[in-house]
């Protein structure tokens, strides 16, 4: 994964505002349940 600096870009379809800190939580979730995918994670 890349770091850019469009963090809403990268977010599946979350706040432009909450794009970073959306990431941060995709790739704790995604770790924590490999099985369950991004999407399918709660954002909010």
């Amino acid at each position: 994964m890349h770091h850019a600096g469009t963090g809403r870009d990268a977010a599946d379809g979350v706040a432009p505002g909450a794009g970073r800190r959306a990431r941060r939580a995709h790739r704790s979730a995604v770790a924590a349940v490999p099985e369950r995918p991004p999407r399918s994670a709660p954002l909010a």
